[in-house]
């Protein structure tokens, strides 16, 4: 059977309140109870204390003014124990006096006194002894049963009734407990429920900080930690289907692209064209940058190094400039490069990649920027480092894009593969910087940024000079 948390807390809390309570409360009754028995024992004894010393006859005005002072009920015989007087409508027909009635200091209890009925009504009796007065033998002082039970329960009821109360507080906490418990419970379950559908919500974690609060923020984590690696996954498949497009068309468009390069190449020497047209030597070029961007796609598909070939920035943002700038004449489109850089600064260690991303970012740029449209390309050094910047007029990626704009097959062109920006951040980090996209000044801005030639090898050497660390959650050593 199974039996909700809510009731688990509910049960036996307020179980055992009720009990502790309904205990408290019905000793405390008895005790208050016991305590009133006595004082009515106490009474009665001092009032007979007070009236065996009494040098007055027991008259029937003399009873009704004691009756009124004491609240108990009088009746005196005199010699043959005729009634003499009384309080209550009597004679000695209807009421029978016990033989033996305790006087009132033979009692500790007034229940010890034994009980007489007078028309109905039933009433403790205890004796006074005679004063020796000559006037009647003996006063009997009756006590009504019903006005000292009307006392006791008026002793008892108000334990009883704090109990209830407070039984009925407890039970209402509990069950405010349990609810709100079983609610939080519920929260983490529901979470919990929806990580199993693949839903990786994350829910804020409610007050106080207890138990409860870690579990939601270990959910929370988990959830974290599961929209990671189905990024992860989602990442590698892309990779995988890249590397698997990519190897099926390798070979047939590496020998597609050396086949043409070779024909303009015979072509260039059997047809010797004007000195000033450049063309088939921008043929060339374009030829000799499709075959590397291809080496770049296989690379970056099956996350191998490839061999790089150093090269000098300035070089490059001039190669650059020539081979998309037949591209911004026909897009109408103005293009201005420039590279201030000191030759130390403008070594690179792979200029192969490092053109073909510029050469991706220029065309994006040239794209986007449109017809009078602006582009610019500069490179330029600071005391941080190298930075290398590919701007337009353009809109700009869309934002909902940002996170993911690097990735391989994230694209928002219709007719786009989504692998030329995830070439360019390869070959910044083949320099050991990083590419950052912003929107400056109406402009969309491309920025590479890696240090200084000496800064990188400080931190290279202090990496490998760095004592190896042990991973908590894997063991393994990590530098």
């Amino acid at each position: 059977m199974r039996l909700s948390m809510q009731s688990q807390i509910l049960l036996p809390f307020a179980l055992l309140s009720v009990t502790a309570v309904a205990v408290t409360a019905i000793v405390s009754a008895g005790v208050a109870a016991s305590r009133r028995n006595e004082e009515h024992a106490q009474q009665v004894r001092t009032m007979v204390r007070s009236l065996q010393g009494a040098r007055f006859p027991y008259t029937e005005s003399v009873l009704e003014k004691m009756k009124g002072l004491s609240g108990a009920e009088f009746v005196a015989l005199g010699p043959q124990e005729k009634v003499a007087a009384a309080t209550l409508p009597i004679d000695k027909a209807s009421i029978q006096l016990p033989s033996q009635v305790p006087t009132a200091d033979a009692i500790r209890r007034i229940t010890d006194l034994p009980v007489v009925e007078v028309h109905g009504v039933r009433y403790f009796a205890a004796s006074v002894p005679a004063n020796n007065a000559g006037r009647p033998v003996s006063l009997y002082l009756l006590y009504a049963q019903r006005t000292w039970e009307q006392d006791r329960w008026a002793a008892v009821w108000p334990p009883l009734l704090v109990g209830l109360a407070a039984a009925v507080v407890a039970t209402a906490l509990s069950a405010w407990l349990a609810r709100r418990f079983g609610r939080r419970i519920g929260v983490v379950r529901g979470q919990l429920s929806q990580l199993a559908a693949k839903d990786y919500v994350q829910v804020p974690p409610a007050a106080p900080q207890d138990e409860l609060f870690d579990l939601q923020c270990s959910a929370n984590q988990l959830a974290g930690r599961l929209t990671h690696l189905e990024e992860e996954v989602i990442r590698t498949e892309r990779l995988r289907l890249l590397a698997q497009l990519a190897g099926g068309l390798a070979h047939q468009l590496r020998n597609a692209v050396t086949g043409a390069r070779m024909a303009v190449q015979i072509h260039a020497r059997r047809c010797h064209g004007p000195a000033a047209d450049e063309s088939l030597e921008i043929a060339l070029r374009q030829l000799s940058l499709t075959e590397e961007q291809v080496r770049g796609l296989l690379s970056l598909a099956a996350r191998r190094p490839q061999e790089q070939t150093p090269g000098d920035l300035r070089e490059i943002v001039c190669d650059v400039e020539k081979l998309v700038w037949p591209m911004c004449k026909h897009a109408g489109v103005s293009l201005e490069c420039q590279a201030d850089l000191d030759e130390s600064l403008a070594q690179v260690s792979d200029a192969a990649l490092l053109r073909a991303a510029l050469v991706n970012l220029a065309l994006n740029a040239i794209e986007a920027a449109g017809e009078k449209g602006s582009v610019w390309l500069h490179a330029r050094a600071d005391d941080a480092g190298v930075e290398l910047c590919v701007a337009d007029t353009g809109q700009g990626p869309p934002e909902s894009l940002r996170e993911t704009l690097f990735e391989p097959f994230v694209t928002s062109k219709p007719e786009g593969v989504g692998i030329g920006l995830a070439l360019a951040r390869q070959a910044a980090a083949s320099c050991g910087g990083t590419l950052d996209f912003a929107r400056r000044d109406d402009k969309t801005v491309f920025t590479m940024r890696w240090p200084r030639p000496a800064a990188k090898e400080a931190r290279s050497t202090a990496a490998d000079n760095a004592p190896a660390q042990i991973d908590a959650a894997t063991g393994a050593a990590v530098s």
